[in-house]
């Protein structure tokens, strides 16, 4: 059986910014089981555009913005459109959580999906975990 993760732009970003040890090994070892053939990787759209976002406003250099984003544009991630129904159980699911459409996203993605979601957003985590389907990765 394949096993399904969905990764979150804190856990993208904080891979290619080098900010957490712990996060690189995870996301080295997923994409290892993603190359194997038993795990696949999956997120929103919104994805590339938050790993954008947050390129733009971690790293000065256009030259170093670019080659870490072709890096992220080299991540085995199969991108999963959301429909407008979909985006409705969405905002639903943020509203009962107290957390962004954004992040809710995400764990809907996972949650839908059967799949694991990944992310090292604390903050979302400790609103969203009785949901279930959500990891925690931090660096200790």
């Amino acid at each position: 059986m394949v096993k399904i993760y969905i990764v979150d732009a804190s856990v993208i970003l904080t891979v290619l910014l080098g900010k957490g040890e712990k996060v690189v090994r995870r996301l080295s070892t997923l994409g290892g089981e993603v190359k194997k053939g038993k795990a696949r990787m999956i997120a929103p759209m919104l994805l590339a555009m938050e790993v954008a976002n947050g390129l733009r406003y971690n790293l000065a250099d256009e030259a170093l913005r670019d080659e870490s984003f072709e890096r992220f544009r080299d991540l085995p991630i199969n991108y999963r459109e959301i429909s407008t129904l979909e985006i409705r159980q969405i905002l639903r699911q943020s509203g009962s959580t107290g957390t962004s459409v954004y992040d809710s996203c995400y764990h809907f993605v996972a949650l839908s999906s059967s799949g694991l979601f990944l992310t090292c957003d604390q903050a979302y985590y400790q609103k969203a975990k009785g949901l279930g389907s959500i990891e925690l990765i931090i660096n200790s």
